[in-house]
């Protein structure tokens, strides 16, 4: 009999990453459940596994594998779409939005086999009959493990590269630790910053809880992202639902919520959120004022997150972002692709076909694998 999605997992809460957290997966639901179905993936055997996803109608060019907006809240901060598009689609992927600030979806396994878990996701996943095609954010390394585990389920599938690229890293004891293992120029530009920041009479000032979200507000308001596009393909605003989900993320005890400002005579420049889940710290948002650029305020914020992160026993870091100046404080980089996973018959075999006449992807992964590692 098919195991109910979830059923079996023993996962302690320290180590559950904040995308497939109760009370995450819970919010995104309520606030971003318009237009698209929620839903548990889950193996019907082997280890215990969970992958939240959701299910929408969509119209595609015929790549199918879009950027950014899986989510139909998305369109609104997407720059350019596509004018020639597929008649509606079904299309599956984990429940990533833009506004959520999650762009790579969950997993949660338990005993971390993966690869297994990855087989039994996607049999699980050939086997319902309520979707056409599926995006599925995959970090490269792993890429062997997923195609393989289609291709056992007999589902079509294209690799694709995204350009993107996460950073993370295990928490060192101490901000000390930070430095040790930093480039010369981010210590040295560390030593500056006490310097500049008294020079510019700017404080640093920590916020938990609530308390936290009218400063970023603030900030957010009158940083670039509430202007116009300009050169960036996506702009992604301070909206009232975003709002209304760290206000949620907040509330709950089980998550801790710091939001750090950079601050001239009470007035906050610039603003830096995290999110602590158990012993991982996930980013949240950052937002500056223009006048604030030149000060470097994300390096001069980072400091005063780590000594409170590691104080409240933070043990891993997932800085949520593909930033490249974010690299100095990483111990690695993920590159990320798009898995397009096409369903078994006709349709699912023409989808295939005009997915590759478009965009033929990176091909087998073996040699990805080789080159991210």
């Amino acid at each position: 009999m098919p195991r109910e999605p979830g059923v079996g997992l023993s996962v302690p809460a320290a180590h559950c990453p904040l995308h497939v957290h109760p009370v995450f997966r819970a919010t995104l639901s309520a606030l971003f459940g318009a237009g698209v179905r929620m839903f548990d993936l889950a193996p019907a055997a082997g280890p215990a596994a969970l992958m939240p996803m959701m299910a929408t109608s969509v119209r595609r060019p015929p790549a199918l594998a879009p950027r950014f907006d899986l989510h139909p809240g998305d369109a609104a901060f997407v720059a350019r779409r596509p004018r020639f598009r597929l008649p509606p689609l079904r299309q599956v992927s984990p429940p990533v939005a833009l506004e959520a600030g999650n762009l790579r979806g969950g997993l949660l396994v338990e005993g971390g086999d993966r690869p297994t878990a990855a087989a039994g996701l996607l049999a699980a996943l050939a086997a319902r009959p309520d979707w056409d095609f599926a995006v599925l954010p995959t970090p490269l390394p792993d890429a062997l493990a997923w195609t393989s585990a289609a291709d056992a389920a007999g589902l079509p599938w294209v690799l694709r590269r995204t350009g993107r690229t996460y950073h993370y890293r295990d928490a060192p004891p101490d901000w000390d630790g930070v430095l040790t293992a930093a480039s010369r120029n981010l210590r040295r530009n560390a030593q500056r910053i006490p310097k500049r920041l008294a020079e510019a009479r700017l404080e640093v000032r920590l916020r938990e809880g609530a308390e936290g979200l009218a400063p970023l507000r603030a900030v957010a308001e009158a940083s670039w992202k509430t202007g116009a596009f300009r050169d960036a393909p996506v702009r992604v605003p301070f909206t009232a639902r975003q709002e209304a989900l760290h206000a949620a993320l907040a509330a709950d005890r089980r998550l801790r919520v710091a939001v750090f400002t950079l601050e001239q005579a009470g007035r906050p420049l610039a603003a830096m959120h995290w999110i602590l889940c158990g012993d991982a710290l996930c980013a949240g948002l950052t937002f500056h004022a223009p006048e604030a650029r030149a000060l470097s305020p994300g390096h001069a914020l980072m400091e005063a997150s780590f000594r409170w992160a590691l104080a409240a026993g933070a043990r891993r870091v997932d800085f949520n972002a593909t930033d490249g100046w974010l690299a100095d404080y990483a111990d690695r980089t993920v590159t990320f692709g798009a898995l397009l996973l096409l369903r078994r018959g006709p349709l699912g075999a023409l989808l295939a076909r005009l997915a590759r006449m478009a965009d033929p992807g990176i091909g087998p992964p073996p040699a990805v694998v080789a080159e991210e590692e």
